[in-house]
């Protein structure tokens, strides 16, 4: 039960709260500078839902591994970043308006995406009749 109060209202309140510290120290003009120069921001985009994916299969090929194994790095793949690498970034005194507004098209995208993967992965990996129809 207890887990349960953890993982269902501690856990998102301390994401929220990390995501909201992080947003005060930014300005609009951090953001609107992602919007003139977009170029790094179509860079992350392009590596995580391109190149990533590409890299995990590859990889489970080279490897072996079939299956569910296969099918879940391939999930892990496909899911978008977290409250985590923004926090991290801000660590690094990185760009954390470009991590923020990377995490927010990632979230949006991998709505898209995501079930696109599952789908195929299910397919190749368990085969047709495992696979489901999105």
């Amino acid at each position: 039960m207890q887990g349960d109060i953890v993982s269902s209202v501690l856990l998102p309140l301390i994401l929220a709260f990390i995501m909201f510290t992080l947003g005060l120290g930014l300005t609009p003009l951090d953001f609107r500078r992602i919007m003139h120069q977009p170029r790094a921001l179509l860079v992350g985009v392009i590596c995580h839902f391109v190149l990533l994916p590409l890299v995990c299969y590859l990889l489970l090929v080279a490897f072996g591994i079939k299956g569910a194994f296969a099918v879940g790095f391939m999930i892990l793949a496909g899911c978008p970043t977290g409250t985590t690498s923004n926090l991290l970034t801000h660590l690094a005194r990185g760009d954390v308006a470009l991590a923020l507004s990377f995490t927010a098209v990632a979230s949006v995208l991998t709505i898209f995406t995501l079930p696109l993967i599952v789908t195929w992965a299910l397919g190749h990996f368990l085969g047709a009749a495992r696979a489901v129809d999105v």
